[in-house]
């Protein structure tokens, strides 16, 4: 899409004429500023931009001075305003209740030719360089897939196939590179997200993900260095070298060792930590060698896959839901197409069908600006869960307090050793409590006889009401 846009001949003319309509609020045809210099450019903007402002000031003053209604109801204001803002023309009411139509049209004319001589033409010279669709097209690919790209390699191409091969090429390398180093950093990040939590389970994590995936066999306590960035190097180094032939090998290692689908699914829990699954199996039955190969590729490049089903599900999603939305407001205006004498049914098929052309092209654009940028955020569950609500005895609440339990008890034998008497008589009870058996909660009052009306024959048999005997207020 990026290389027709681009290198289409009629994107410079077309890129003119959009800054001509942002800046002058007027609009030309593209055709007419093809193949002009400088110099000829400025003098037919400005020509053709004072004859297009003369034509749009004829037409719309009758949206403000109807000749077919009393000046009285004329929308002077909302000419005043208009002209101003189109025009740069500063009429005031006063002026312009003395006025006729054509003084009036006049005036305007008169501003806009003011505006458009006086207009600063000197942006459009960027547009003039002569490569300059193919040095856009480079910014474009750099800033979509990231490196360098030059506008050289665009220039003299006859095919525009061939430039977007080009292109291609270098989105299928930057990928490439892109599934050997996003598993690497997210297993970075989750570790150093780890490491604020439980630094001894972090590592130990870590140093488990290098040996599924690399089978490296890395210590929390002795890793090949204590720099991130250098354990990064290392682990892109070692994915590098994860190639068609070294897969293979693995591969066949696992199904050497597990002869049937179940010990293989086995083998795949103990060295991959991943199971396979009921189709996987069933295939297993026939080719356990290309399963184990595609698997194993697979687990190369898992958290990037999550990340992608993450992404598509989003993008595609919020498409459809905004597609959906203006399908809905189509519905609802395109039966003014018929006062041009046009057919709704058949203008609401036209276009149902660009919104949803739109709709996919706006889904290719998005994917591939994240897919190839952005990242999840790895989270990391808090070391100590917030303490359950009251009166919920659940299985879960027990393993929770079980799970709290050695922690509560390692923080109470340093206390112990070292701490201050406060302190060892709070992680006791810390302890106490996370065991279930802490002190006996106060007990609710609870009413043993029914309630006495106040008045009612008060219970002590006194003929009294209940209000002037026991129950009167003091």
């Amino acid at each position: 899409d990026a290389v027709y846009t681009y290198l289409d001949k009629n994107y410079q003319p077309n890129c003119i004429a959009e800054w001509v309509h942002e800046n002058l609020n007027v609009a030309i045809d593209s055709d007419r500023l093809r193949g002009k210099d400088r110099e000829d450019l400025h003098h037919v903007i400005r020509t053709d931009a004072n004859e297009e402002a003369a034509a749009v000031i004829r037409v719309t003053i009758g949206e403000y001075m109807a000749a077919d209604i009393d000046p009285d109801s004329w929308d002077l204001k909302g000419l005043a305003d208009w002209a101003k803002a189109n025009f740069d023309a500063h009429l005031k009411l006063s002026q312009l209740r003395g006025m006729t139509m054509d003084e009036v049209i006049n005036r305007l004319e008169q501003a806009a030719e003011t505006r458009i001589d006086n207009a600063d033409l000197s942006p459009l010279d960027q547009y003039l360089i002569p490569n300059y669709r193919e040095q856009e097209l480079a910014k474009w690919a750099a800033n979509k897939f990231g490196g360098e790209f030059d506008a050289d390699q665009f220039t003299g191409i006859e095919e525009l196939s061939e430039a977007t091969e080009r292109v291609m090429a270098r989105a299928r390398e930057a990928y490439a590179r892109r599934e050997i180093t996003y598993p690497i950093d997210f297993a970075m990040d989750m570790t150093t997200a780890g490491l604020q939590q439980d630094p001894q389970q972090a590592l130990t994590q870590f140093c488990g993900w290098v040996k599924s995936r690399f089978e490296l066999n890395w210590h929390p306590q002795m890793l090949p260095s204590p720099s991130p960035v250098e354990l990064r190097t290392l682990l892109i180094a070692e994915a590098e070298r994860w190639d068609e032939k070294r897969i293979a090998e693995r591969a066949e290692r696992a199904v050497v060792a597990a002869r049937t689908p179940e010990a293989l699914d086995e083998w795949f829990q103990e060295h991959c930590n991943v199971r396979l699954t009921d189709e996987e199996k069933k295939r297993a039955v026939d080719d356990a060698r290309t399963v184990a190969r595609e698997k194993i590729a697979a687990l190369l490049r898992a958290e990037l896959t999550q990340f992608e089903r993450w992404v598509l599900l989003q993008i595609v999603d919020q498409g459809w839901k905004d597609h959906l939305h203006s399908m809905d407001q189509l519905k609802e205006s395109i039966g003014f197409r018929s006062f041009s004498q046009r057919d709704p049914r058949i203008e609401y098929k036209r276009e149902g069908a660009r919104l949803f052309d739109d709709m996919q092209m706006a889904i290719r654009d998005k994917v591939t600006d994240l897919i190839f940028k952005a990242k999840l955020t790895p989270q990391v569950a808090p070391r100590s869960p917030e303490p359950p609500p009251a009166g919920q005895g659940s299985a879960a609440v027990r393993s929770a307090r079980r799970a709290a339990q050695p922690a509560i008890a390692a923080a109470a034998a340093i206390a112990g050793a070292a701490g201050t008497a406060t302190q060892r008589r709070d992680l006791a009870a810390a302890e106490q409590a996370s065991r279930g058996s802490g002190p006996p909660k106060r007990q609710p009052v609870r009413r043993t006889a029914p309630a006495v009306g106040r008045n009612e024959p008060c219970p002590c048999g006194s003929g009294k009401k209940y209000k002037h005997c026991h129950g009167k207020r003091t």
